[in-house]
């Protein structure tokens, strides 16, 4: 169809409108076709190839603190002036987070504390005043602030990011995380400039972390599972806790232990209730947020130029192909655009655990290969009414040449 020069440039500047509205894709908040899947077994086979597993972080580096035994019921009121109740919800225990996060302030010693609670204005405790506070007044301490529950206060805003969730008609379970939720800040991405000291910026449609390009909303490569290890080594809110009256000796040696969340990630949740299915089985969301914090740790979200050049060659080859009037190029599309940019997602993600979703583009590459052929069948019609044209106009002049 094209042919020379013309056909190199043609093809290097499709690729590239490809490679960027890929990129302006795969940051979207949504799941493009069967990821969950396609992750599972990607991932089934990476471990085969290299052997490696989770927990690439050493657990006695986490300090998990269940908050799921240790609630009460609260009435829980509507947001209006009037307060109406409303009825009756299990609540964490704030008198009792109340004292560990006292504890974990007068050490000072710990990490990060990664909180998922919601601290909304529906429900209340004695102790809310003097907890609200303390976060406040605390340094590296993060926590929830689902869009659906309001702060109770407001000098809990400095701390807290949005949680999330995503699914799609698509995929019901989870897949993706957005570490910015219409333009607020999450919990993970907040962790993560504190302790960094990086900022995610937004330019038009992209966004960057210093110099490197970087999704908003990614596909989490686990490094941390709750697996039996770190369920065994999880404390209880009630039981970690520095009561007031404590006389079990496991406890006051606990107490006389000053160092027990020394440079650890402190994570304080609800590890039973509060699940979420992903393509490596069920998780906590607190677990979630934490992994997202650790994927942006990794820089797991810059989108790398090896990446960007390894599939910018690859559009190109097949932009070139489909462009081409070569009957192998056609024997060769015939196998399929999903065919092999699934090979090319799938080596990325072996090659460098990186969830890139290059399938995105299959619907780009099929666009391109109609619009080619709707340009050949027209050339094709104008060519063959072009030939009658002209054995009509020959037979004419035959005709009118021949004599009476």
């Amino acid at each position: 169809m094209y042919k020379g020069r013309s056909l190199y440039l043609l093809s290097t500047v499709i690729a590239l409108v490809f490679v960027l509205i890929t990129i302006i894709v795969s940051s979207m908040r949504i799941s493009i076709g069967e990821e969950k899947t396609k992750l599972q077994w990607f991932e089934i086979v990476r471990q085969w190839v290299t052997g490696k597993g989770y927990n690439n972080i050493m657990t006695d580096s986490v300090l998990i603190v269940d908050t799921h035994y240790d609630k009460q019921l609260v009435m829980e009121h509507s947001e209006d002036d009037q307060q109406v109740p409303k009825g009756i919800v299990p609540v964490t225990d704030r008198e009792k987070l109340f004292r560990l996060l006292r504890y974990l302030k007068n050490t000072n010693n710990y990490r990060y504390i990664l909180m998922d609670i919601f601290l909304d204005k529906a429900v209340s405790q004695p102790a809310d005043s003097s907890l609200y506070q303390l976060i406040a007044s605390m340094p590296r301490i993060g926590i929830s602030s689902p869009p659906e529950h309001p702060l109770a206060e407001n000098k809990l805003d400095s701390k807290a990011g949005r949680v999330q969730y995503g699914t799609t008609i698509w995929e019901n379970d989870f897949v993706k995380y957005s570490f910015i939720v219409n333009d607020e800040k999450s919990l993970p991405l907040k962790m993560y400039e504190e302790l960094s000291g990086h900022t995610l910026r937004k330019t038009g449609p992209l966004y960057w972390d210093g110099w490197h390009l970087v999704r908003s909303n990614a596909i989490l490569t686990y490094s941390f599972i709750e697996d039996d290890d770190v369920r065994d080594n999880r404390m209880y809110l009630g039981l970690s806790l520095v009561g007031d009256s404590v006389n079990s000796a496991e406890y006051i040696s606990l107490l006389s232990d000053s160092e027990f969340a020394k440079d650890k990630y402190v994570l304080i949740g609800d590890f039973e209730d509060d699940v979420h299915n992903t393509f490596i089985g069920e998780m906590s969301g607190t677990a979630i947020n934490f992994n997202a914090f650790l994927s942006l740790l990794a820089g797991c979200h810059h989108i790398s130029l090896f990446t960007l050049f390894f599939i910018f060659v690859l559009f190109w080859a097949l932009v070139y192909l489909t462009l081409s009037d070569f009957k192998f190029a056609r024997m060769f599309m015939w196998i399929g655009y999903p065919a092999y940019l699934l090979i090319a997602c799938f080596f990325i993600y072996i090659a460098f655990h990186d969830a890139y979703d290059v399938l995105a583009a299959s619907f780009l590459f099929y666009a391109l290969q109609n619009t080619v052929e709707i340009i050949q069948n027209k050339k094709a019609v104008i060519k063959k009414m072009n030939n009658i044209k002209n054995k009509i106009t020959s037979i004419w002049k035959k005709t009118m040449k021949s004599p009476n």
